[in-house]
């Protein structure tokens, strides 16, 4: 692990990850995860299960109610608004 690359615990290598970053590895991560999200959900067509496990969710639900809640709106709801200002004379479905 990279604790034991370092020697160090893995409680001082949060703290001091949370020191110099500003969130905690957990946070982090999952930031990763959802920027990598946006971009599947805007340049793929492919589904919001197949984007959650591309991703590194272990499951579909898990991913849904995350990205809602960091983003404030589902990835169906996502990807139509990103279709329609990449789109604005198509019609939405």
């Amino acid at each position: 692990s990279v604790c034991d690359l370092y020697n160090v615990s893995p409680s001082y290598m949060s703290r001091m990850f949370k020191q110099d970053i500003g969130f905690s590895i957990k946070s982090y991560i999952i930031n990763l995860r959802i920027a990598e999200a946006l971009l599947l959900l805007r340049d793929t067509k492919i589904t919001a299960k197949e984007i959650a496990y591309a991703v590194g969710f272990s499951d579909e639900i898990h991913f849904l109610k995350t990205f809602k809640k960091h983003i404030g709106m589902t990835p169906k709801q996502y990807r139509q608004m990103q279709n329609a200002l990449l789109n604005p004379d198509k019609k939405q479905t």
